[in-house]
């Protein structure tokens, strides 16, 4: 029985690979080391899929997580994020939008949300979503300063 539980363990531990390979923007805020690994290995698959850039497979994974679970702010998340790379924005503000519905404090989403208010000239929206970040981190955290450098960035290009 022992070592039934000791095979488990490995296999889970090797099948979990790495847990974060998006970066800023996925979730908590946590540290990259200190994030634990996601619950759910279909979440696992997209956030691997994301990181190669394969955006449409991503999305069919996620659409079968938010079909168990349609409030999965995660997985809302990580598919605003995908349709955003794909240039399709409302799909991806709608999805972002849910995220933070099902979860309004989620540094991923409020992240993301303002790359894409950048990316459809709409700074005035970013800075308020940085404002919403740095409310919720008061020691700071990954997806502000992302997106803190990311405002800073438009507003110097703007500047040129």
């Amino acid at each position: 029985m022992v070592m039934r539980g000791l095979w488990l363990a490995a296999a889970l531990a090797v099948a979990a690979g790495p847990a974060w390979a998006v970066g800023p923007g996925w979730g908590t805020g946590e540290a990259e080391e200190e994030q634990p690994l996601l619950s759910d290995r279909d979440l696992r698959t997209a956030q691997d899929l994301i990181a190669a850039e394969d955006y449409e497979p991503a999305i069919f994974v996620l659409e079968g997580v938010l079909t168990r679970n349609p409030d999965n702010a995660d997985a809302l998340n990580l598919t605003g994020y995908s349709h955003r790379q794909l240039g399709d924005y409302d799909r991806a503000l709608a999805y972002y939008d849910r995220a933070l519905a099902a979860d309004p404090l989620h540094l991923g989403a409020l992240n993301y949300l303002g790359h894409a208010h950048l990316e459809l000239d709409d700074p005035d929206s970013a800075r308020d979503l940085l404002a919403r970040l740095e409310a919720i981190c008061l020691g700071g955290c990954a997806e502000a300063e992302d997106l803190a450098t990311a405002i800073a960035a438009y507003e110097a290009a703007g500047s040129l």
